[in-house]
Parts: C-alpha cells; sequence; structure tokens
C-alpha cells in the first residue's frame, strides 16, 4: 500500500483504514473522514502525465459523469483531486457490497427484493437517461448496496452523454445488446436497458444461460 496515497489521503482530511478492492487499473481504499468521523471509499488510478491513456481517460470521465448527476439510487461523489502518483475520487460507502457478491453469498433474490430492486435501479436509469446518459456497464457487480439496503448505481467509468449512435463497443459481453455483439452501431440508452433485463434475469435465476446463448446465436 503507497505511503504516498496514506499522506495524500491524510492531507485532505481522510484516514485510510483498509484496501477492499483492486482490479485491473484501479485499487479501491476505505476511508475514514478526520472531520466527520464517517467512512467513504477512495478509488485510485496511477496519474501518467507522460500519457494520458485509456485507463485514465475513463477514470477521469467518471469524475465528470458523477459531478453531473444527483440522484438516490446513484452512487454519489463527494471529492476528487491528485497528486503527483495518482488520481483520487472519493466516494458514497455501500457496506452492503455489489449485487454480485449478494447473490453468490444469498442465492437468487427473493420476489419483493426483485421488484423493489428492479424499481430502484430503473429509477436511476430513467434520471440519466432523460439527461441524455448512458452508463454503458449495467451488471450486478456495478450496482451496490447502502446502509439502508437501497440500491446505488456505480462505476461510470464508461458513461457517455450523447444524442447519437454509439459507435464504441464497450461493457461486460454477457450484458452485451445483440447489436453490440454484432459490432453495429447502436443506441447506448436501449442498450443500457438490455443490460439492465440481463442483470434482472441473473438476479433471479442465478446464471447468465439466456446471455451466452444470445451471443451464440449472434454468431
Amino acid at each position: 500500500m503507497s505511503c504516498e496515497i496514506n499522506e495524500t489521503l491524510w492531507k485532505h482530511g481522510y484516514e485510510l483504514t483498509n484496501q477492499i478492492g483492486k482490479g485491473g487499473f484501479a485499487s479501491v481504499y476505505s476511508i475514514l473522514s478526520t472531520k466527520y468521523q464517517e467512512t467513504y471509499v477512495a478509488k485510485t488510478i496511477q496519474n501518467d502525465t507522460s500519457k494520458r491513456n485509456g485507463n485514465s481517460n475513463s477514470f477521469l470521465s467518471e469524475i465528470e459523469a458523477l459531478k453531473s448527476i444527483v440522484h438516490p439510487n446513484i452512487v454519489s461523489i463527494y471529492n476528487h483531486f491528485t497528486d503527483s502518483s495518482f488520481f483520487y475520487i472519493i466516494l458514497e460507502f455501500c457496506p452492503g457490497g455489489n449485487l454480485g457478491e449478494f447473490i453468490r453469498k444469498h442465492g437468487v433474490l427473493t420476489r419483493n427484493d426483485f421488484f423493489n430492486y428492479s424499481r430502484q435501479i430503473l429509477n436511476a436509469l430513467h434520471y440519466m437517461h432523460l439527461r441524455k446518459m448512458a452508463h454503458r456497464d449495467i451488471k450486478p457487480a456495478n450496482i451496490f448496496l447502502d446502509a439502508y439496503g437501497r440500491v446505488k448505481l456505480g462505476d461510470f467509468g464508461l458513461a457517455i452523454t450523447s444524442n447519437e449512435l454509439c459507435k464504441t463497443f464497450s461493457g461486460s459481453q454477457a450484458f452485451q445488446a445483440p447489436e453490440i455483439v454484432k459490432k453495429l452501431p447502436f443506441c447506448p440508452m436501449k442498450a443500457d436497458i438490455w443490460a439492465f433485463g440481463v442483470t434482472m434475469y441473473y438476479l433471479a435465476i442465478g446464471d447468465l444461460e439466456f446471455s451466452e446463448q444470445k451471443c451464440t446465436e449472434s454468431d
């Protein structure tokens, strides 16, 4: 764990408590506000000032997307800053983890939770789509539960704001709409709805057989 990360977080009023995740390019930490004694999440990525690659662009896009939207079913951004080595985003802490983890630990959703969670996710998507913003990576791992069991849509690194058909193909393959799999121009908002449907299928059934069959039939 980098001493520089510790020092930078402390300088901005946060105490690093634990590393809770590490992906291909980002690390995620739980942190404590020294002023408010509340837990937040710090997401970090290396700041390579000599070359702005796809990962850092995605990270900066996430900051801009989250700064432009405020909704009870979307993870809130509280701060962002940089040092000589890292970008930082300070985000809302969701102690319930993500829905992918939830299904692996507890099994599929109950009927009540299924309809409750689907309504909340659709509320978030409706809010975004009215503002011409598409998430482009809807899946259980990007949907979180806060301390009150409320759904929070997160991970906006692939989000875009556009009225036009999209020609860049992104997202997790199992949740991609058929037109994305076929490398055709697509409406990103409609692709979000497809991914939402596959997500809810997984939360109800516990596997992605439907999505795998879709990919096979698209060949």
